[in-house]
């Protein structure tokens, strides 16, 4: 089977999937490369609004009459580094480290930078499979799915996958949690 390349690499598994074989490109895959702008702005969105907290917990400081021996505003020099450097590393790191595989018998995810997670849901525990996308996943053309089973503390979400390519792989678990040893 030929792999294609282009906008969110190579999906061996949609040829799978439309060639009538759901899934059955094994190995585990990674997210599409376009999950990096959107983890990227959050990053940068959530570091420019704890600088602004900064700022103006300095300033509201200095306006209740606290004599602070800095310049305005340059309590947030470090916050504003350390952001610049979260905003720059940790979205490549996420990505790195994010996996997902449609195993035989379950679905297994393996994400985290400080700490590793490894988790696996059997098909015959899925109950619906939700794709969502916010307004930064749809400007840049990718999506979520949601994986949910009957306890809330199992359910998996799977970011950064191509929006043409979350329906196609919803419908792949959809007909794998018919196999199985559900009750």
């Amino acid at each position: 089977m030929e792999e294609r390349a282009g906008r969110g690499g190579p999906r061996p598994w949609r040829e799978a999937v439309l060639a009538g074989a759901p899934g059955d490109a094994p190995g585990p895959r990674s997210l599409d490369r376009r999950v990096l702008v959107v983890w990227t702005v959050q990053e940068a969105v959530e570091s420019a609004v704890l600088v602004a907290l900064v700022v103006a917990a300095d300033v509201g400081a200095r306006a209740a009459g606290l004599d602070l021996p800095w310049p305005v505003g340059a309590a947030a020099v470090p916050f504003l580094v350390l952001g610049a450097l979260t905003t720059w590393r940790v979205p490549l790191a996420r990505y790195r480290r994010w996996r997902y595989e449609l195993a035989e018998d379950a679905l297994e995810l393996r994400h985290g930078i400080v700490e590793r997670v490894h988790s696996a849901i059997p098909y015959y525990r899925v109950q619906y499979v939700d794709v969502t996308q916010g307004p930064l996943e749809r400007a840049v053309g990718l999506a979520k799915l949601k994986v949910h089973t009957a306890a809330a503390s199992s359910d998996a979400t799977i970011p950064g996958i191509a929006a043409g390519d979350a329906e196609s792989l919803r419908q792949v678990i959809l007909a794998r949690t018919g196999a199985g040893d559900a009750v």
